[in-house]
Order: C-alpha cells, then sequence, then structure tokens
C-alpha cells in the first residue's frame, strides 16, 4: 500500500467511526441506542480483525514500511481502544469508545497530513 491509500484506508475507518458517532446528536431512545450498537458492535469486529490481518503479516514480512510504520500502529491503535463490549447498551461506554476510535483516526491521519470533515 502507498501512503495515499493507507490514508483513503483510514479515512474510511474514521467516517465509519463518525458516522455512528453522529447517531447521538439524535434523541437516543432505545431504538437509536440499539441502531448504534449495532454498528459499533460491527466496527468493532471489523477493526479487530483487520488489526489481527496486519499484525499476521507484519510477523510473515509481508508488509511494506508505510504499512508497518503508519497503517498497522493506527489500526492497532484504535482496535485497542474500542473498549465497550460488543452488544452494548451502555451509551456512556459506546460513545466514548466511539470518540476514541474517531479521535485516534484523526491524530493518525493528520501525521499524514491528511485532514477529513
Amino acid at each position: 500500500m502507498t501512503e495515499s491509500e493507507i490514508g483513503e484506508e483510514l479515512t474510511s475507518w474514521k467516517n465509519e467511526f463518525s458516522e455512528a458517532m453522529s447517531l447521538f446528536e439524535q434523541a437516543v431512545d432505545k431504538k437509536v441506542l440499539r441502531e448504534i450498537s449495532q454498528r459499533y458492535s460491527v466496527l468493532k469486529k471489523r477493526i479487530i480483525e483487520r488489526s489481527n490481518e496486519l499484525k499476521k503479516a507484519d510477523s510473515l514480512g509481508r508488509l511494506n514500511e508505510q504499512e508497518k510504520l503508519l497503517l498497522l500502529p493506527a489500526i492497532s491503535e484504535v482496535a485497542l481502544h474500542c473498549n465497550a463490549i460488543i452488544g452494548s447498551m451502555n451509551k456512556q461506554e459506546l460513545s466514548s469508545s466511539l470518540y476514541d476510535g474517531e479521535d485516534y483516526l484523526s491524530y493518525h491521519l493528520s501525521n499524514l497530513n491528511i485532514t477529513s470533515n
């Protein structure tokens, strides 16, 4: 992957976290909280799978320098900070985990000098 492709992947992840986080702008009733929980659960599973995939590729020597220095740390850090459990209906935990994921992705994108909405 090139640095540009890494930026595109991180931007895509950030957008998904942002979209889920934006649901908190609505009046959060049980139905909305269920939707947030479902989105978060899918995101958490996917980001952990991507992190594991990158770690395995790294251990096999299949990552290029940009992937090793930029993508792997970003994805691993986001996966690490998805603290709410899958299926959680705890508004605070979901909000915190989604915010952290979005924030860490923004941080790594800023290190690539890429800004997103």
